[in-house]
């Protein structure tokens, strides 16, 4: 049974919130051993996006939900056996991710432990600066998540959140994006030190992201080219723990990572999947270490340009004179995205036909009315 959300829940956390990356403390603090305190991320892609239906849409910006990715957020909801535990819920601010978030995980919105609303964090956002990985502007989320009643706290999204200029922090660049996915764990793993203060004795959190950052949010790069640009299938959740952040936490350089060179696991805010989660997709030995995760970090980068998208690990190098528009054509080509790849890319000036013109008219009138819908 379907109801329609017609209840707005204020915002709980307060505008000055801002996220930064904190300089690392006294390790021999006991708040900090959150190995000795049971707590779970768990990450999850978002549902099938218009964007996913062909690389024609990848123009689309900021695409919502198609409805079978809608479908498959209701096989998520009556699938995922932890709402009642779930103490907080953090998106991505694009609009497939925040639709997944309240769509899949209502049960937990309204589980009693949950604050009712989702934190919307921008530097969950997809590292690509293609169309449809680039968000709306702020007043615009806040109309449409107002008209359509979403729980949704956007107080971390500020003006410029989605212009990926090279020189900024959302730049489509590795060093950047390793920087910004560091900045994410921090913030999560506060939050969890935040619910623990408060009495949560295990707290789980819920944080629903894309499927390229993710492999710079959890630092894991295996089976990187399973799908394109990602190993994560769509609405596929994965469940984490923060490592051991004893005085044995190693202190190994990570290469190619340049943000998280020389860092230990609490700098770097490390995290661990669980021997849970790996089990669940047939993986029987522990997450690969920090070695290992180089090289296939490395491997990822050249496999994805291989695969026809983007290298964000090459973004911005200029060789040799005259090579600014090469680049320029490397910056504009779509990486991250799982879609049913058919036949070579089009040049870009061809790729907005009119059947995506269509696409693209259908779904924003579409999202002006739609109603969302979430289980009784």
């Amino acid at each position: 049974m379907y109801i329609g959300l017609n209840v707005h829940f204020p915002s709980i956390y307060p505008a000055e919130l801002i996220i930064s990356i904190l300089a690392p403390r006294d390790r021999a603090h006991p708040a900090l051993n959150l190995s000795k305190m049971p707590h779970t991320v768990h990450c999850v892609r978002h549902a099938q996006g218009f964007h996913n239906l062909s690389e024609a849409n990848h123009n689309m910006h900021d695409p919502s939900l198609t409805p079978f990715g809608e479908q498959q957020c209701a096989t998520l909801r009556e699938t995922f056996p932890y709402h009642d535990k779930i103490c907080l819920l953090v998106s991505s601010p694009l609009r497939r991710t925040i639709y997944t978030t309240l769509l899949s995980f209502t049960p937990a919105l309204n589980n009693g432990r949950c604050p009712q609303n989702i934190v919307a964090l921008p530097e969950m956002q997809e590292s690509s600066d293609f169309p449809c990985d680039t968000g709306s502007d702020p007043d615009q989320l806040v109309k449409e998540m107002a008209e359509n009643h979403v729980p949704v706290d956007l107080s971390l999204v500020k003006e410029g959140w989605n212009v990926k200029k090279l020189d900024s922090k959302w730049a489509p660049t590795s060093e950047a994006l390793s920087k910004r996915a560091r900045e994410a764990r921090i913030y999560i793993r506060d939050r969890i030190l935040d619910l623990e203060k408060g009495g949560e004795k295990s707290p789980e959190i819920i944080v629903v992201t894309h499927g390229g950052f993710l492999h710079y949010f959890t630092e894991d790069w295996e089976d990187s080219g399973a799908y394109n640009g990602t190993s994560w299938r769509n609405t596929e959740y994965r469940s984490f723990n923060f490592a051991d952040l004893n005085h044995s936490s190693t202190s190994e350089s990570i290469n190619g990572t340049q943000s998280n060179e020389h860092l230990d696991d609490y700098e770097n805010a490390t995290l661990r999947e669980t021997k849970e989660s790996r089990a669940r997709r047939g993986k029987e030995e522990p997450q690969h270490g920090r070695d290992k995760q180089a090289e296939l970090f490395n491997a990822a980068m050249w496999g994805w340009k291989d695969q026809g998208m983007q290298n964000p690990d090459k973004i911005g190098e200029v060789g040799e004179e005259g090579d600014e528009e090469e680049a320029l054509v490397r910056m504009l080509t779509k990486g991250s995205e799982n879609v049913d790849k058919k036949g070579g890319e089009a040049p870009a000036k061809d790729r907005m036909g009119e059947s995506t013109v269509d696409a693209v008219a259908k779904e924003r009138e579409r999202s002006r009315s739609l109603s969302v819908r979430v289980a009784a």
